[in-house]
């Protein structure tokens, strides 16, 4: 392991850096962190209009809403006659009932 740091030791000697390069390096690392911090604010503002403008969108006031009317009964419209409580009657019902499925269709 001395031997690899030593050879390191002999290039870092063979180059120089230029002055100032320590400098140069922190600044860029400062403007990138900046940028990225106004990025950030910039997406959160743009979100934060969208949500701001999606609520109010949706509890916009419109002029279709009317209250509702309860229809009245026209004179034409006459209830069924309920069935006749004769034995026949319930049979009829029960076998119709019986051959039908859940939704009015003939099973198998």
């Amino acid at each position: 392991m001395g031997e690899f740091r030593d050879l390191l030791d002999r290039e870092r000697r063979r180059f120089t850096m230029p002055e100032g390069s320590i400098d140069d390096l922190e600044r860029r690392r400062e403007r990138k962190r900046r940028n990225h911090r106004i990025a950030t604010a910039a997406l959160a503002l743009v979100i934060a209009a969208a949500g701001i403008g999606g609520g109010l969108y949706a509890f916009r006031p419109t002029d279709e809403g009317q209250p509702a009317q309860t229809p009245t009964p026209s004179g034409s419209v006459r209830p069924t006659p309920a069935p006749s409580e004769s034995p026949s009657a319930i049979a009829h019902i029960a076998l119709s009932t019986s051959r039908t499925g859940r939704y009015g269709t003939a099973e198998p």
